[in-house]
């Protein structure tokens, strides 16, 4: 007997793996670039908003938690070959706190973004104050490393981040 989910979760898994590994070849290339390094964001559509967010429920987050789980594994295999100072130390805070690294939009934010500040502050960067999500440092010489956005299907019509490189 097959299960149908078996084979769902590993192709998700590979297509996860794929896109960070197009986001950070391509990260590194923008980091590095002459002149002044250009941030690198990528965008993930989903089909299933409980899949990375809990709201609360306490549920297990299938989607945040491969993806972070992912993540680290790329992050730890990038900076034992990383050369560059600079962007090993950018490699080096995400890993060391991968939840900031990513932040997602759904229209069902709505409420829940007035009692919870991690989900009004994602809100606020994806939609809102892009000029945030541009920055690979922020005011106070911090590294910005918020870069992986997930939002079911579509963002509103305007919404335009010319830093995503990655689509997924």
């Amino acid at each position: 007997k097959l299960v149908p989910d078996t084979f769902t979760n590993s192709y998700q898994e590979i297509l996860i793996r794929l896109a960070l590994d197009v986001h950070f070849k391509t990260e590194r290339k923008n980091f590095l670039r002459d002149g002044y390094p250009v941030k690198t964001n990528a965008l993930f559509f989903i089909d299933n908003i409980d899949s990375y967010r809990d709201r609360g429920t306490g549920q297990t987050t299938w989607l945040k938690d491969t993806f972070e789980k992912l993540l680290k594994v790329k992050l730890e295999e990038l900076i034992q070959k990383e050369n560059n100072v600079e962007y090993k130390s950018f490699l080096q805070e995400t890993l060391d706190n991968i939840s900031d690294s990513h932040g997602g939009y759904f229209a069902s934010d709505s409420k829940a973004k007035l009692t919870d500040a991690k989900i009004s502050e994602e809100i606020d960067v994806i939609l809102k104050s892009k000029e945030k999500s541009l920055q690979i440092k922020n005011k106070k010489n911090e590294w910005n490393i918020l870069r992986f956005f997930f939002s079911q299907w579509t963002l509103r019509e305007g919404w335009d981040n010319p830093n995503v490189f990655t689509i997924k």
